[in-house]
């Protein structure tokens, strides 16, 4: 007792501080050593530990699952999330969506209701429900059976003869399959399209091809080649390829050009074999000559286009094209308008 007296008698409040905070640490110290710690025997006598450990906020009896791993919707649709996910004591509006591609399939509340939206685009994506430690994956295919707007993306093509070429055709909804679409040649010697609208080179020579799409048809130009021919255009002092080069105004200069074959036929083409042809109108007029080969890539040569502006001219259609050409027929074209 002397331990909590002074020598006058008086209560040591120092000395009854200091064991009760050392009895409070002890008694926090076996509550955390029996939390964590359960200490059982075993049939033979031995001491059998097992760690207790504890989750916070995990709902113990709640479940999500797909009735299908995949579904498929018709672009520009939409499916509710609750006719797909069955859930147990979780409310949808709290489970976090993500979709790995939202031009294709992305997630809204529409009209009250947690919403799959198919996009205006044909593809797949996957779609991830997300609850506390539980997730799911859905893989959503959004196709098209119809498609609603075409046309041709460039005016000019090229193939090449007896390969398949998929021509860049702009749709609505975006990918969609071309064998919905109707296209014909106007001369299957040259080119045709197969069943899938595939255009298929016959013969070297260029067609007119056609694309119907309610009640109205556009048309655009194949060249059917038996070698490619690449043009670059020097811009900011970098080789760039291009099929039109918009020209400054006020110029009076020269643009180098790029021209390589790519010689599928092994015909053995050099920069003589290259000839060129320019078409100029309005204000812009154009010459064309050749410098040489071009040493950093093998079957390119280097061309030379004298373009100038008439500042006097009314003119508002101006353009050059310079078409280059192989004995073999196959071309290519570079149109050269004012920026």
């Amino acid at each position: 007792m002397r331990f909590f007296k002074n020598p006058d008698g008086t209560l040591n409040a120092i000395n009854i501080f200091v064991l009760v905070t050392v009895i409070t640490f002890l008694l926090l110290l076996l509550l955390c050593k029996s939390l964590l710690f359960d200490k059982q025997v075993g049939p033979a006598g031995n001491v059998i530990t097992t760690t207790t450990t504890t989750t916070w906020n995990l709902c113990q009896d709640c479940s999500m699952s797909l009735k299908n791993e995949q579904i498929t919707m018709e672009a520009n649709t939409n499916e509710k999330i609750k006719n797909i996910l069955e859930t147990k004591n979780i409310n949808i509006s709290s489970i976090k969506f993500t979709s790995s591609n939202k031009d294709i399939v992305s997630i809204r509340t529409v009209e009250g209701d947690v919403t799959l939206v198919a996009g205006n685009e044909v593809g797949k994506a996957t779609v991830t429900a997300s609850y506390d430690d539980k997730s799911v994956e859905l893989i959503v295919n959004v196709k098209a059976s119809k498609i609603t707007e075409a046309s041709f993306a460039n005016k000019i093509y090229y193939a090449y003869v007896d390969k398949k070429t998929i021509l860049d055709i702009n749709t609505s909804p975006k990918k969609a399959s071309l064998k919905l679409l109707s296209l014909k040649s106007e001369d299957d010697s040259i080119g045709y399209f197969d069943e899938d609208n595939n255009f298929i080179g016959k013969s070297v020579g260029e067609v007119k091809v056609y694309l119907e799409q309610d009640g109205e048809t556009t048309s655009a130009t194949v060249h059917v080649i038996k070698n490619m021919i690449q043009i670059k255009v020097k811009y900011d002092g970098v080789y760039k390829e291009m099929s039109e080069f918009k020209y400054p105004s006020n110029i009076d200069s020269f643009v180098e050009i790029c021209v390589k074959i790519e010689d599928n036929n092994n015909e053995g083409y050099k920069q003589d074999s290259i000839t060129y042809n320019v078409i100029s109108s309005g204000k812009i007029e154009t010459t064309v000559s050749s410098e040489g080969e071009y040493t950093l890539d093998k079957n390119a040569y280097i061309f030379k286009a004298h373009v100038k502006i008439d500042q006097t001219s009314e003119s508002t259609d101006n353009y050059s094209i310079i078409t280059f050409s192989l004995p073999d027929g196959s071309k290519a074209q570079l149109k050269i308008t004012k920026e």
